[in-house]
């Protein structure tokens, strides 16, 4: 399967993108050099390919390491659409889940905490499955602080916080605040 899509596409490294080699299927449609992939709705580029969808981060693996990952593919940055081989690392669910981005719902704008009807703010973080309260702060920037440490101190490499986080110059962060 690996060896019939190099055949039909190339991968860049560098940049993360997916070019044609040539023509689909000697039909005359697509243009060769041009770039693949179709965003989905949940931020992943992907190929349709013989009626099957290739996610484009999967397909960057087995074209750099030679092999289809069994494991869950990490966007290091967040940035589900950047395939750039160095952006990219295996991991389990947990660890995935570490490094996931602020859910739509957030309200305080920190990954992690949350505002208490009191007017204060509860830090929490999961570890191995459980929930785990940090503490309760005054204001939500202390709060965030809290969460940020402790990611660095138990989440170790899969902490969107690590210095290592590979994020591009041109992003704020501030999808974490």
């Amino acid at each position: 399967m690996i060896s019939k899509l190099k055949e039909l596409y190339s991968y860049n490294p560098d940049t993360g993108e997916f070019t044609r080699k040539n023509k689909l299927n000697g039909t005359g449609r697509g243009v060769i050099g041009e770039q693949v992939g179709s965003l989905g709705v949940k931020g992943y580029l992907s190929i349709f390919h013989n009626n099957k969808h290739y996610s484009l981060h999967r397909l960057a693996w087995a074209f750099t390491y030679g092999y289809y990952p069994s494991s869950l593919i990490d966007h290091i940055n967040g940035n589900r659409a950047d395939n750039r081989i160095s952006n990219l690392r295996e991991t389990n669910r947990k660890g995935n889940s570490y490094n996931s981005k602020l859910f739509s719902n957030n309200t305080t704008g920190y990954k992690g905490v949350t505002k208490l009807k009191g007017g204060k703010f509860r830090a929490q973080a999961r570890l191995n499955g459980k929930k785990i309260h940090i503490g309760t702060f005054l204001t939500a920037e202390s709060a965030a602080e809290a969460y940020r440490e402790f990611s660095i101190k138990n989440h170790g490499e899969f902490s969107p916080f690590q210095e290592s986080a590979n994020v591009p110059a041109n992003s704020t962060g501030s999808d974490l605040r």
